[in-house]
């Protein structure tokens, strides 16, 4: 999992090959909210999104600045998404995971 540079997206991935983006609702001081670097947050409980383009394993996820996101993945490519669009931007074959 990892949270986006300016806090509004926690993007997470793993065994099902799919790329899910949760949108950081608000901050409070609820005890149902999650504690992050003396921040709180409150996140959706369904994904805003669901990235369908790997077919294995999701092992690193990367946010750029402009959210932009880059999953790698156990099926040797990495993709490229945007946040509001389903389809990959781009996918880059590599040798090894």
């Amino acid at each position: 999992m990892k949270f986006s540079p300016n806090g509004k997206y926690l993007a997470s991935g793993g065994e099902d090959g799919v790329v899910r983006i949760w949108r950081i609702m608000s901050r409070d001081k609820s005890p149902s909210f999650i504690f992050l670097q003396k921040d709180i947050f409150q996140i959706d409980e369904s994904p805003l999104q669901e990235l369908f383009g790997h077919s294995s394993d999701i092992l690193d996820l990367a946010w750029s600045n402009s959210d932009i996101l880059l999953s790698s993945s156990m099926d040797k490519t990495v993709c490229c998404w945007k946040i509001g669009c389903d389809q990959c931007l781009s996918v880059f074959p590599h040798k090894d995971f």
